[in-house]
């Protein structure tokens, strides 16, 4: 418990470097509101932007052969680097889950569509369940 207080009052900084290195393939223990957020808002800046820019390619090539090999090989960069950004969000999620008393199985909610936009917002605004929490050691 002491671990989660102390995670609670950490940085930005830190939650981003945590969760990107060393707890992307961390399904156990907690993640606090405040790590959950931090690390959901990047994720969407990250997909805004890589859609917005995937569109903008696609609205300005009117023949598929001519787009470049550097665009191809940028768009497979980013699609790698999206797989990896979603597994740091499928460990957050998992880590909120038990934050709040649930199994992390539920963070399969995060694979249907429209469902998983308010099951994101439910996990950032349900509170911490101190109590009886299996979880929480």
């Amino acid at each position: 418990m002491t671990d989660v207080i102390a995670s609670n009052d950490a940085g930005i900084g830190s939650i981003v470097k945590n969760a990107y290195t060393k707890d992307i393939f961390n399904y156990s223990g907690v993640a606090t509101r405040k790590q959950y957020w931090t690390i959901t808002v990047l994720y969407v800046i990250y997909a805004f932007l890589v859609n917005l820019w995937a569109f903008w390619i696609i609205s300005n090539v009117s023949d598929p052969s001519t787009v470049s090999t550097g665009i191809k090989i940028a768009f497979v960069i980013l699609a790698i680097l999206g797989i990896y950004l979603f597994l740091v969000q499928l460990s957050i999620s998992v880590r909120r889950l038990h934050d709040m008393g649930f199994s992390g199985w539920f963070a399969i909610l995060l694979l249907v569509p429209y469902i998983n936009i308010a099951f994101a917002i439910v996990l950032g605004v349900v509170p911490t369940k101190s109590e009886n929490n299996a979880y929480r050691s």
